[in-house]
């Protein structure tokens, strides 16, 4: 007998048409299924009879959760929702697979659409592939995260640069690397690597922790260019 979990989630997996209708335990279970992080107690080849887009996957439970917030907001506060796609996001991403973290943060300004930090974070999702989008969402999360958000403007930066706005990328940069350090302090981020993105078009995320080093990084890529 496989455990009730199991049992339920390939229940609504072999007779739910909707993943609306799915129990969110379902949904997780699916998930962990397709990363290879769930054995299924059910042939291999029946589960291959059916095929759950991982996209579609996330964009549901993504859904779930912040149906679930709104319902109840002692559940979970947004910030603390955006964070948790972070870390699937990132996985994506690392991956490869930006269309799928473009889902999670797509789905959360759905339900928000005055969260900075989701703004933010699609808008990172989407610098390698739609560099003039990501910098609308960009302006957006500037306007409402206010002056000190300093991670949306380095963002906004590489995408300016990355787009071919170049002067518009260097006078922004100019504005961040004069203005008052003081305020904009912060711990470790995840960012694009600037110079492999700018300069071989290489999508690796790195680690930082100095903004303004990291903004310093972008104008080095045009200084060793002139």
């Amino acid at each position: 007998m496989a455990p009730l979990h199991d049992a339920e989630w390939l229940f609504d997996r072999f007779t739910q048409t909707y993943l609306e209708d799915w129990k969110l335990e379902s949904l997780r279970r699916e998930w962990k299924y397709l990363h290879a992080e769930l054995d299924a107690s059910w042939p291999r080849r029946e589960m291959r009879t059916r095929v759950i887009p991982a996209s579609q996957l996330a964009e549901t439970i993504t859904d779930r959760l912040l149906r679930a917030q709104d319902e109840d907001p002692m559940h979970a506060t947004r910030d603390s929702l955006t964070n948790q796609l972070v870390s699937p996001a990132l996985e994506f991403l690392e991956e490869g697979r930006r269309a799928e973290a473009v889902v999670l943060f797509d789905a959360a300004l759905r339900h928000d659409d005055d969260d900075a930090a989701a703004y933010n974070n699609l808008a990172f999702c989407l610098i390698p592939d739609e560099p003039e989008n990501a910098i609308l969402l960009l302006d957006r999360a500037i306007e409402l995260g206010g002056p000190t958000s300093l991670m949306f403007k380095a963002n906004r930066i590489l995408a300016l640069a990355y787009a071919g706005r170049v002067t518009s990328a260097l006078t922004s940069a100019e504005d961040v690397l004069t203005a008052d350090r003081t305020a904009n302090k912060r711990g470790a981020c995840k960012m694009w690597s600037a110079s492999e993105l700018l300069t071989s078009g290489a999508t690796n995320i790195i680690e930082c922790n100095d903004l303004y080093e990291y903004v310093q990084s972008i104008v080095a890529v045009f200084d060793r260019k002139v």
